[in-house]
């Protein structure tokens, strides 16, 4: 008897039925599509946050910089102050010229016996060798871009020659022509082939790829906190920029190089504008090639919706691509005189 009423109330499981489970399933897969997003967006926030810091520290070195020497870093530079197609005497960009000031004593140690930028001889950090397989300093790196840099040794910083013309070789577009007339107080440049006058008078902006001049803050008459000195790019999206082993153009293969992506940043195309497509020449869709150094110099991120700037000041700002544009060149140009709040 006892027996019989145990075994009334054993519990008799049953497994789920087909539908049941196919129901679990679905919930399950809801609340992970649900969830995604959120992990994604919260981590493209930490990820533009470090990208910011990595700004900061550039801001840093550059700073440290200017009270080593009284001058800014150029962009890039050239034996002699110019650039010797023949012989190709690179004396490094900006982020060479900054490595004593950020923890890399060590590298730039390596590399100064090449730099000697004025005076008889052959000097180039190209002389050095395998320069070209040395990946850029982890400051140098945006989180957000997945660029593989041991095959493509390039940097997502570059220093701003503001609204200054880039030679393009797909002809006119309809966003960098207008604006390489003046703007109310941007004087025109002189040189607008290839963007890079040697009069600094025509410089629009505190850098460019050449050297020439060193600025210093009283020529940023604008205000350093309303300057922009330095703006994210893409590798993959300039031709300029790719690898060494790919490119024709050995001295724009690297993020050491003068006349790389990293030294030659303008904002004469909107920000985040799109040159991903990796044909040679301008093909059939110019205003995308990455070859159409017009646009391709423009500065852009993998941030949605902006990019992250540092300004004169050392301050970090996440610009929207929505800016007005014509705010955009006057942030972009020294000594416009014009009154302009950064949004």
């Amino acid at each position: 008897m006892l027996c019989c009423l145990s075994n009334r109330f054993i519990k008799r499981h049953r497994a789920f039925t087909l539908i049941e489970l196919l129901v679990v399933i679905a919930i399950i897969a809801l609340l992970i599509g649900l969830l995604l997003p959120a992990i994604q967006k919260v981590r493209e926030t930490s990820s533009r946050m470090r990208c910011q810091s990595n700004m900061k520290q550039c801001g840093i070195g550059m700073h440290a910089y200017l009270g080593a020497k009284d001058y800014l870093p150029q962009g890039g530079r050239f034996r002699n102050g110019g650039f010797n197609i023949a012989v190709r005497q690179d004396q490094g960009s900006w982020l060479v010229q900054t490595l004593p000031f950020m923890e890399q004593e060590s590298l730039f140690t390596l590399l100064s016996p090449q730099i000697q930028p004025d005076g008889a001889g052959s000097y180039s950090i190209r002389n050095i060798p395998n320069w070209s397989s040395y990946q850029p300093p982890k400051h140098a790196r945006c989180p957000s871009d997945n660029n593989d840099y041991a095959t493509w040794p390039n940097a997502n910083y570059a220093t701003s020659m503001g609204p200054q013309c880039n030679y393009g070789p797909c002809g006119n577009d309809p966003y960098t022509v207008p604006y390489c007339a003046s703007l109310t107080g941007i004087p025109v440049s002189t040189n607008r082939g290839d963007g890079n006058p040697m009069n600094a008078a025509d410089m629009r902006g505190p850098f460019n790829w050449q050297g020439g001049y060193r600025f210093r803050p009283i020529d940023i008459s604008d205000g350093m906190s309303n300057t922009i000195f330095v703006g994210e790019v893409i590798p993959r999206w300039n031709s300029h920029m790719q690898p060494v082993a790919t490119n024709p153009y050995a001295e724009t293969g690297s993020w050491m190089c003068s006349n790389s992506g990293v030294s030659r940043g303008s904002t004469l195309p909107p920000i985040n504008l799109r040159t991903d497509q990796q044909i040679s020449g301008c093909g059939s869709a110019p205003l995308t090639s990455w070859d159409n150094y017009s646009l391709s110099f423009g500065f852009k991120s993998m941030h949605g919706g902006g990019a992250n700037f540092l300004f004169g000041d050392g301050s970090v700002r996440f610009v929207s691509d929505k800016i007005d544009h014509n705010v955009y060149q006057y942030l972009g140009c020294r000594n416009d005189g014009q009154t302009v709040s950064i949004p």
